[in-house]
């Protein structure tokens, strides 16, 4: 027989109680039908135990077998609803990577991030006739929203107890409708990344505007399983959130930002996809730190290439460092 690489679906939903797997009201037509943009990279690793004995003759010994982390990586595309105040597919996602889904209704959701443990999905991974079923599973996120290009956030997920089996896919009759066609980023439905503004109910306002190549954002979790006795679970244990931006500056505004950036006076950030309802995604920092500049050639052209930290308030530390808007 015959199997295909392309041949590949992906299901997640979010578990009612953690590692509790898929609730009892649904079945897996009626999960999330994850719409991955490129090829997902699946591994199992394995943490056996090598018996290691001596013998007179030289050669291995065996391993018995020990627990067992799934390990999965995927694109998707970033792109809206549709209809304001409806969450995107890949919200839950992103509820699994240590942030907090909050629906404003008809206007907007919004997703901050949490230090709690946050919740968790379980993940069918299928290729052409098998599949693997895994709970408890917890992520990682990076963003790369670069002008000109299809926005994307690339995930990675942990989750243990990874059963592995012959299966027909089952999925429903529509399975990605929810996934709409993405905005390219571009003047038109774009505009300029701003510095030191605000931002209010659902959008942002005030600030400096600068012309730029888009941004990419890594949120920096840290996925640790723990395999205790009776209590297996993967934890967000840290998390270091830092970017990049490339910016064109005026050789006055580059004076004032290595100024700045020599006196650790940090700012606010936001930048805005797409200008109408149902459409738009919003990214704002609270508190942005400029770490390091260079000056780089961009066809032809001298831009700044800017790495950055999204850091905790100094006088305000909480999880509200920054939002991400889908309205």
């Amino acid at each position: 027989m015959t199997r295909l690489a392309r041949k590949i679906a992906l299901m997640a939903e979010v578990e009612a109680t953690y590692g509790g797997g898929l609730p009892a009201s649904l079945t897996w037509p009626q999960a999330l039908q994850v719409l991955p943009r490129t090829r997902p990279r699946h591994r199992i690793e394995r943490m056996n135990e090598k018996r290691d004995l001596y013998r007179p003759f030289l050669g291995s010994s065996d391993e018995i077998p020990g627990p067992s982390v799934q390990v999965i990586e995927f694109e998707v595309e970033l792109a809206a609803s549709g209809t304001a105040g409806t969450p995107p597919p890949w919200g839950k996602l992103l509820r699994a990577c240590g942030f907090a889904e909050t629906v404003f209704t008809a206007n907007r959701v919004e997703y901050t991030p949490v230090s709690e443990p946050g919740e968790s999905l379980v993940i069918r991974y299928w290729e052409d006739g098998f599949h693997w079923i895994s709970r408890g599973c917890r992520g990682q996120v990076s963003f790369d929203v670069t002008a000109y290009r299809i926005p994307r956030a690339r995930f990675v997920f942990k989750g243990f107890d990874t059963i592995g089996s012959s299966s027909s896919w089952n999925g429903p009759t529509n399975p990605y409708a929810a996934w709409k066609t993405p905005l390219l980023p571009r003047s038109a439905n774009s505009g300029n990344i701003l510095l030191g503004c605000s931002y209010s109910g659902g959008s942002v306002s005030g600030g400096t505007a600068y012309p730029s190549k888009g941004f990419t954002l890594d949120i920096g979790n840290e996925l640790t399983y723990d395999a205790i006795l009776g209590g297996e679970k993967v934890v967000i244990t840290d998390r270091q959130p830092k970017g990049e931006m490339l910016l064109e500056l005026t050789a006055a505004q580059e004076e004032q930002w290595r100024l700045d950036m020599n006196a650790s006076v940090e700012t606010t950030f936001g930048w805005q996809i797409g200008s109408t309802a149902g459409q738009r995604i919003i990214f704002f920092g609270r508190r942005l730190q400029r770490q390091e500049a260079q000056g780089v050639e961009d066809v032809g052209f001298r831009r700044v290439s800017t790495q950055f930290g999204l850091v905790l308030d100094k006088d305000d530390p909480n999880d509200d460092f920054m939002r991400i808007v889908v309205s």
